[in-house]
């Protein structure tokens, strides 16, 4: 699961002094709530969250209309993963804030909901953020993001470009607008996508990569593809997603010797790689190695249990094994996960 992709806000108590040249104020100069609200923020900074909270709750005793200290509270509460804590503060907060205030709260609240699996609540929280403050571009990002997690990925590919009407160099707009643009076939606008990001930042790896497996992709040019993954390799000889990537192209060009090596080396950088050992499953089930195939896709379920592919894929070939309840059990779990065509070979199979 792809994990709501932007940062938290932090509010810090307003600087005192004329419009032109703002004026620190000592904390002894300060009202008592909001000198203990400003040693609450410093201790949120420094990610001392039972101290930030402690300090939070004294200054909402001293004024309990102090909004911000209520919000902080909450992203203290949200850090330490005690949800229900933070979505409590947050209410309050919403009640009390100006918009855009109200905004982050909603913002906040939403990614809650998401850690929580209400995918809907969520996104009606950061629909309400972008309504109250249509230039929250966190909001947005983090809209788009819910959108490619449901799978529905036009609408999230139209929430991009609308981040990119509003902020036209936002990198990860632009990144995750190509990957959108991938899922619907429209790869020469995500090539697009991605040097306009490469260009903007040249070291960016992920523009680099997803350039180098694209180039595959729309004209089967395997020897560019794969001398721009050798140079990458070279310059990031510890990036597994790399190795996966080329491995990934060797096994799709039949070369499965080559790519079994490539999937090897992504293992042996990150064992926790659920992709690689899928590819690398994939690969010895064209070489015909059905029972090592089975052992690679229930590595790769074992690290993901959401990984829909690989159910699939092991559904195959257990289907080959002649295990056909095994084959029905994961034919029905990558159907509810939203993997094409699952659904229709379940029926077709299994009912």
């Amino acid at each position: 699961m792809r994990l709501l992709l932007m940062g938290i806000c932090i509010f810090a108590a307003s600087l005192v002094g004329s419009a032109k040249k703002a004026v620190v104020v000592s904390t002894l100069q300060l009202p008592p709530a909001e000198a203990i609200y400003n040693e609450g923020i410093d201790l949120l900074r420094q990610k001392q969250y039972d101290d930030a909270i402690i300090k939070f709750t004294a200054t909402i005793a001293e004024d309990t209309t102090f909004t911000k200290a209520y919000y902080n509270r909450a992203i203290a509460y949200f850090e330490s993963e005690r949800y229900n804590k933070a979505i409590s503060d947050l209410n309050v907060a919403i009640r009390q804030a100006n918009n855009e205030t109200a905004s982050e709260c909603y913002l906040i609240r939403g990614k809650i909901m998401f850690y929580l699996d209400d995918i809907k609540n969520a996104l009606t929280d950061v629909d309400k953020a972008i309504e109250l403050n249509p230039s929250n571009i966190n909001a947005r990002l983090d809209k788009a993001a819910l959108l490619q997690y449901k799978r529905e990925y036009a609408l999230a590919e139209e929430e991009y470009s609308n981040i990119l009407n509003i902020s036209p160099d936002n990198a990860s707009a632009l990144l995750e607008r190509g990957n959108c643009r991938q899922y619907i076939g429209q790869l020469e606008a995500a090539m697009n996508d991605y040097k306009i990001l490469a260009i903007n930042d040249s070291s960016n790896f992920q523009a680099k990569l997803n350039i180098a497996t694209l180039t595959w992709k729309i004209s089967a040019d395997t020897v560019n593809s794969i001398s721009l993954l050798n140079k990458l390799a070279k310059d990031n000889p510890q990036s597994a997603e790399v190795f996966n990537a080329r491995g990934l192209i060797y096994s799709l060009t039949a070369q499965y010797d080559s790519a079994i090596a490539d999937f090897d080396k992504a293992i042996a950088i990150n064992k926790n790689y659920a992709a690689a050992y899928n590819n690398r499953g994939s690969a010895y089930y064209k070489q015909n190695k059905l029972e090592t195939a089975i052992d690679n896709y229930n590595r790769a379920i074992e690290i993901n249990t959401n990984y829909g592919d690989a159910y699939l894929n092991r559904a195959i070939v257990r289907e080959l094994l002649r295990d056909e309840n095994g084959s029905c059990n994961d034919l029905k779990a990558a159907a509810k996960l939203g993997v094409k065509n699952a659904s229709e070979y379940f029926t077709k199979q299994c009912e």
